[in-house]
């Protein structure tokens, strides 16, 4: 059996992933004291208490490492499988498309067999 390639695209991992990394910085986590916090909080933070820079730097980016790798990893897994359903119904249409062909020809090409139908008849 032929293993099948499909085409990356891209541009579709690009938003499943983007759409996957953005969602939890808005999500509420639960602390050590039971007090909730969105990590979207932390760039306010940043903005509003420069003083506390560098803890501000570190939580931003253990919070973008852990949520990018894991959202570019299941971002390709559900590309890989949208890019090979949307490739199998291309296949099976352009399959139809090309079976029903033969409705689709120029009327002289059907002169000839019709020519000869009505000799066999006639």
């Amino acid at each position: 059996m032929k293993r099948k390639q499909f085409k990356t695209d891209l541009r579709l991992w690009f938003w499943i992933s983007l759409v996957l990394f953005l969602v939890p910085w808005f999500l509420p986590i639960w602390g050590v004291n039971g007090d909730t916090l969105m990590p979207a909080a932390i760039w306010l933070i940043l903005i509003e208490h420069p003083d506390h820079l560098f803890e501000s730097l570190a939580c931003i980016f253990m919070f973008t490492l852990s949520f990018g790798v894991p959202a570019v990893s299941i971002g390709w897994i559900l590309h890989c499988i949208t890019v090979m359903i949307r490739d199998t119904i291309r296949r099976r249409r352009d399959h139809v498309v090309n079976d029903l062909s033969f409705l689709s020809r120029p009327e002289g090409s059907n002169s000839v067999r019709r020519a000869s139908r009505d000799k066999k008849l006639g």
